[in-house]
């Protein structure tokens, strides 16, 4: 009887686990959703598109600087104060 009570036990705490996880990776997946505006992501790849015709060499720079932004945006974990210092 006790073995399959904590069997039970273990399931059930399986089950929350899973749902805890899921879960987290929702609010994750909605924090970065909420960081990253799709219009300026998109505005964005369109006009390094336009640039790599034009200036490859500068399309590289921009690209560069775009995907440090990027990383910035998806890494930091900022807490109320959202000032960057824009050096």
């Amino acid at each position: 009887f006790t073995a399959v009570l904590q069997s039970r036990m273990a399931r059930s705490a399986a089950v929350a686990a899973a749902q805890a996880e899921s879960a987290l990776a929702k609010a994750e997946l909605s924090a970065i959703s909420g960081k990253l505006n799709p219009h300026f992501l998109f505005n964005t790849l369109n006009t390094l598109i336009a640039l790599t015709r034009k200036d490859p060499a500068g399309a590289e720079a921009a690209l560069l600087k775009f995907a440090s932004m990027l990383r910035y945006v998806l890494d930091t974990k900022r807490g109320t104060d959202d000032r960057v210092m824009l050096a």
